[in-house]
């Protein structure tokens, strides 16, 4: 299956609010992708669009910080620091062993690969992930971040309506077929926390496994589960008592 491609999404802020100085650092960050153990000064330059004499200013400082490391040949890493803040962030990411659970719990109702995905910005962030023990599926990994425009998940973080807002039906689900990759289909669902989307719940797989009898029971799974991680995350929010919402697949 195709990779998401994750480089260049990432690298400025969506508008130029902020402290200039602040932006640019960040953007030498968030420049990296999955796969980049280091980078040259060249392609920083690329992926962010700063001068080469202010992209090394910016990582003397860095540096200072652990956050960038310069290898002996002049590439630049990221640095343990952000390691240390990552453990950080993940405990605080919602509730990570929780997640983690019903993403589990998703793959083994489904048998399809199961993520949790927060959004930023205009794209999302694939959060949490438990992979599917078959051989055919998606590859997404942890820190990928993919648009917000096709795709299940996407479509259901684009929707910002509060809770209050949905009464009737607050986690209907939604099935995509083929949008963000033609083998790929996707079921996803709202996880509500104060009110307001947190995040979603995605299972993915080869498109060719989704008949209408597997989106039915997948669409039932996903809806269950992004109740009960809604719950667990907003002990007070009240849920309608009605079981969850059949569907008829989209043509």
């Amino acid at each position: 299956m195709t990779e998401p491609k994750t480089k260049d999404l990432a690298a400025t802020p969506p508008d130029g609010s902020g402290v200039a100085a602040v932006n640019r650092a960040l953007s030498l960050i968030c420049c990296f992708g999955n796969d980049d153990k280091s980078l040259t000064l060249a392609e920083l330059a690329r992926r962010t669009g700063l001068y080469k004499s202010t992209i090394l200013r910016l990582a003397e400082s860095l540096e200072q910080f652990d956050v960038l490391i310069r290898d002996t040949d002049g590439g630049f890493r990221l640095g343990p620091e952000l390691v240390r803040l990552g453990s950080l962030a993940h405990r605080v990411s919602g509730d990570k062993m929780n997640i983690e659970a019903v993403l589990t719990q998703l793959v083994e109702a489904t048998g399809e690969s199961a993520t949790y995905y927060i959004r930023r910005n205009d794209l999302r962030l694939a959060l949490f992930r438990v992979d599917s023990r078959k051989s055919l599926r998606d590859h997404i990994r942890p820190g990928d971040l993919l648009t917000l425009q096709h795709g299940a998940a996407g479509r259901v973080l684009s929707d910002t309506r509060p809770y209050a807002e949905r009464r009737n039906d607050p986690f209907q689900t939604i099935v995509s077929l083929g949008e963000r990759d033609p083998e790929i289909a996707a079921i996803a669902g709202p996880v509500f926390q104060d009110g307001v989307i947190v995040g979603s719940l995605s299972i993915s797989g080869a498109k060719t496994r989704f008949s209408e009898t597997v989106v039915q029971h997948g669409r039932h799974s996903v809806e269950r589960a992004c109740r009960k991680l809604s719950l667990i995350l907003d002990p007070t929010l009240e849920i309608p008592g009605s079981s969850p919402k059949s569907a008829s697949l989209p043509r």
